[in-house]
């Protein structure tokens, strides 16, 4: 029985110094709340993000050197300088270089697009679907809109209005 207690300790101690890491924040960064909005300040005391998020997730999951923040359930992302660099308008950020390399995936009203690697629009949030890249020809990705497929190139172009049934 002590054993257990003991073991059960150790998990309690470890899911709590998970709980409070803050290793992922830049150096010098604190989280901060206030009326339940997140926000940074420095070890002075300066403010460094207002707080303005109901959630922030750690730094270089999607990207190095930024983090994806929520803001009325709409996700952006901030940088290790304090800015928001893509303000909060998605549903769904998937990682960079997921579907395309130096590309960020989006998703807003069930609909698909791409950030560069600076938060810039390289495909507007548009498409059903994209597939991904080369499946279907080189240098090339199949987008679906309204059960219509086209096609975009490596640049973001779209080179083929979705207006057909099929693509062989």
């Amino acid at each position: 029985m002590k054993y257990l207690v003991l073991i059960l300790g150790v998990i309690l101690s470890m899911s709590v110094t998970a709980q409070n890491d803050h290793s992922n924040l830049p150096v010098g960064w604190n989280q901060v709340e206030d009326d339940g909005l997140i926000g940074f300040i420095n070890d002075s005391g300066e403010e460094i993000v207002s707080p303005a998020y109901d959630q922030v997730f750690p730094f270089d999951e999607v990207k190095e050197g930024w983090a994806v923040v929520s803001k009325g359930g709409n996700l952006g992302f901030i940088d290790e300088l304090g800015s928001e660099v893509v303000k909060p308008k998605y549903d769904i950020i998937h990682r960079l270089g997921a579907t395309h390399p130096g590309w960020i995936k989006v998703e807003k009203g069930g609909y698909v697009g791409f950030l560069d690697a600076n938060g810039a629009v390289v495909v507007g949030v548009k498409y059903d679907l994209v597939k991904p890249f080369d499946e279907y020809k080189v240098g090339f990705a199949v987008v679906e809109r309204n059960g219509k497929l086209g096609l975009i190139d490596r640049f973001g172009n779209e080179t083929v209005k979705p207006k057909f049934d099929s693509l062989k």
